[in-house]
């Protein structure tokens, strides 16, 4: 076996030691950041704030200004004199400023940041499923990297066979038969590397591309711990969102409400002109002021109607919140089905392995001494190899359905 020169394990750990890792939770916060669904957060918010603005300025005073002018091409007279001017004109300004309006302001309010949070929290529930999309690229790259380095463990033992069958052949052991046969599967393992190394290739631009962060092979994935624990609370921004939609509708209910009400306002003019008064007959500046109260009842006739409406909206809103929570307690029964089976599979897995090593060293030996040839060899490093490639599966699947479970509680 060759030495490998100093200089060159050097620089191979300090290549090692500046390459860049990511952990999952680092993706899951990169692919959110990325995401363009992420800056409609800010323009909603931006559109609260003016709506809001823009309902709270209800409860200022509002000014208005008027003018109109008429010609009367014939008057009644009394005494001789016409009972109405047939010019008359004048220019007012009002104010009028809201005492009560029955909850209204507050209710439109109130249901302007309803709507905001329901459409934030829609958001969320796109912006999380992220997560999903995150955890099968992540665990597909584990997975591809696990495979890469036990297929180099593969082609070191075959090298090994390699080797030892030369020397057989030149002690006239063995021939270019048994040598071509180790070569094929030497040919057949650098075939599967190459395969293996273009489908990390994909998964890796694919999360290069959602995190918006350079991913390639020098890129070193943390692969998480496995838990020990997993948590049955679901905490989904599902959840979240149809209580932003009860409570949305339960805020046009308020509205709904508040539009019956009666309304009590002040109100002021004052203006210059002539006009049918008697008093303004000829040109002066004039001023009146007051209060009033102001009853809407056609409010009355849908008033039922929109109540009931809103209700089965309710009752519709809490039948979706139910049918996910039912929907994701099966799935979570059935990835801790399939996370129990892994970790009964991997247990075995590993007693598998330990046997097949020890029987393809065996394998080995006894080619070298002639008691088997070197098809019954290489059938026992397959299963060798096989057995490694099975219980790396096995294990990063445990990890991904773990993860998968996570996702169905984000717990």
């Amino acid at each position: 076996m060759k030495k490998i020169p100093a200089a060159l394990i050097f620089l191979s750990t300090a290549a090692l030691a500046g390459a860049e890792s990511l952990t999952i939770s680092e993706c899951y916060k990169l692919a959110r950041e990325n995401y363009p669904m992420i800056r409609q957060f800010e323009l909603i918010r931006e559109s609260e704030k003016y709506d809001l603005e823009n309902a709270t300025s209800g409860y200022l005073p509002q000014f208005s200004i008027s003018a109109n002018a008429m010609y009367l091409s014939d008057s009644p007279e009394v005494m001789g004199q016409p009972l109405l001017p047939q010019e008359q004109y004048r220019a007012q300004i009002g104010v009028t400023q809201v005492l009560w309006d029955g909850g209204n302001i507050s209710a439109k309010k109130r249901l302007t940041g309803a709507q905001a949070k329901a459409e934030i929290e829609n958001n969320e529930v796109v912006l999380y499923e992220l997560n999903n999309r995150v955890n099968r690229i992540f665990f597909g790259i584990l997975l591809q990297s696990e495979s890469l380095r036990q297929n180099a463990t593969h082609q070191r033992d075959i090298g090994d066979a390699i080797a030892s069958v030369e020397a057989m052949a030149a002690n006239g052991t063995a021939n270019e038969y048994d040598l071509s046969l180790l070569e094929v599967e030497l040919l057949n393992a650098k075939q599967r590397e190459s395969e293996i190394k273009s489908l990390r290739s994909a998964y890796m631009k694919m999360l290069s591309f959602l995190i918006n962060r350079r991913v390639d092979e020098n890129t070193t994935l943390v692969r998480p711990e496995s838990s020990e624990e997993l948590k049955a609370e679901i905490l989904r921004p599902e959840l979240d969102y149809y209580a932003a939609r009860e409570e949305l509708l339960e805020a046009q209910r308020d509205s709904v409400d508040a539009g019956l009400a009666p309304k009590i306002s002040l109100f002021g003019y004052g203006g210059y002109g002539k006009s049918s008064f008697a008093s303004l007959r000829d040109e002066k500046f004039y001023g009146l002021g007051g209060i009033s109260f102001s009853w809407s009842f056609g409010n009355y006739y849908t008033e039922q109607n929109e109540k009931l409406k809103i209700s089965a909206g309710k009752k519709a809103v809490r039948a979706r919140a139910e049918e996910f929570v039912f929907n994701t307690r099966l799935r979570m029964i059935q990835e801790d089905g399939e996370i129990k089976k892994m970790g009964e599979l991997i247990s075995r897995d590993a007693e598998i392995v330990r046997l097949r090593k020890s029987i393809a060293k065996l394998a080995l030996a006894r080619m070298k001494n002639g008691a088997i040839s070197t098809t019954d060899f290489i059938r026992e490093l397959n299963a060798k190899e096989l057995s490694e490639q099975t219980l790396i599966s096995h294990a990063i699947e445990k990890l991904s359905r773990e993860y998968n479970y996570k996702y169905l509680t984000n717990n």
